[in-house]
């Protein structure tokens, strides 16, 4: 089902039940100089407004909300505070200023976690900066990480265990692992391969894990799982595996996953070859994937709570698409009986 139209979608956001669904892009296809806007729904994607309180024009980079929908927090371009919304109030900035990339909720929405550092400003150039964390619904911010290019982070819904990705280090353009704590960030772990990672999604018990990036390297797969909460991965996925002479494997920009960790989605924003990206799923914890959807540059996807709605968006001057899972499509038929003796 499409969305509320056509535009450069930079990031989209879903409450756990999948009736609350936000969308935001950083400037019009209008025009690179007209501010993006915040789009919502209330009934799962059937009608779309925009937000028109003072502050909600900008140029956003990314949105994220709690469980229930209420609490709302977007990121803009360029080095800027984090801007913080319960129900219909206002944007109010909050927290320090850094190039904020991605932000992660507990289940009550208390606590919140924000990824600095992986975001490219206007001029080209990115800034790193910290993960910091609020156990107060914003008000009082901490930094939990050291200097990063962070541009994803997924929590737990105790808001205890995290994941956390880079897409490189900070003083080098080498590709990075993964980020895990399991005591909200006081302390971390590396974990998994090494690559140029942009998205990371968590079960509800922080058990089940799914990271998405890019590899130029043959072997290295850019889609990987972990089911005993990023002690050891296991690659997934099609199109993870070939490179592209003079350019890239299928690069994955986008991860989702359910509470339970059994069904996932994963954004494609190019295929291998070169070829347009397609959204994936699987329902199975990432051990089969199927295709699902037009073809595009796919970078963002939110799933609800039971994974049973997904919402993504393409960038090239695309859509937002929902997606309803459906047993009959999603399911392998079950193999035909044995012959009688």
């Amino acid at each position: 089902m499409a969305g509320p139209g056509t535009q450069q979608w930079k990031s989209v956001a879903s409450s756990g039940d999948g009736t609350h669904l936000f969308a935001t892009y950083t400037s019009s296809i209008d025009g690179p100089t007209l501010n993006g806007m915040i789009w919502l729904s209330t009934d799962s994607g059937a009608t779309w407004t925009t937000r028109s309180d003072a502050g909600s024009s900008g140029r956003w980079t990314s949105v994220s909300c709690s469980s229930d929908g209420v609490k709302l927090i977007v990121t803009r371009d360029g080095v800027a505070q984090l801007s913080i919304s319960v129900g219909t109030g206002a944007l109010v900035g909050t927290g320090p200023i850094g190039t904020y990339a991605d932000a992660a909720f507990s289940s009550d929405g208390t606590k919140i976690v924000v990824a600095a550092g992986g975001i490219y400003q206007t001029d080209g150039t990115s800034v790193p900066g910290y993960i910091h964390r609020s156990k107060d619904s914003g008000a009082i911010w901490t930094a939990i990480s050291g200097l990063g290019y962070w541009i994803s982070i997924a929590s737990s819904s105790d808001g205890e265990r995290l994941i956390a990705c880079q897409y490189r280090y900070p003083s080098e353009s080498a590709p990075t692992q993964l980020s895990i704590s399991s005591d909200g960030g006081l302390t971390w772990s590396a974990t998994g391969p090494f690559i140029y990672w942009r998205s990371v999604a968590s079960s509800s018990d922080g058990t089940t894990l799914l990271a998405a990036g890019y590899s130029i390297v043959s072997t290295d797969s850019a889609l990987v799982v972990s089911t005993n909460s990023g002690s050891t991965w296991t690659a997934v996925g099609p199109g993870g595996y070939a490179a592209v002479s003079g350019g890239y494997a299928a690069a994955w920009y986008a991860a989702a996953v359910s509470g339970d960790g059994t069904k996932m989605a994963a954004a494609q924003i190019q295929g291998i070859n070169n070829s347009p990206g397609q959204m994936h799923f699987s329902v199975d914890s990432g051990v089969t994937w199927m295709a699902q959807g037009p073809t595009g540059m796919w970078n963002s996807a939110a799933a609800s709570s039971d994974g049973t709605q997904v919402v993504a968006a393409q960038y090239d001057s695309g859509q937002i698409y929902r997606f309803v899972y459906s047993a009959d499509i999603s399911t392998p038929p079950p193999p035909p009986p044995p012959p009688p003796p």
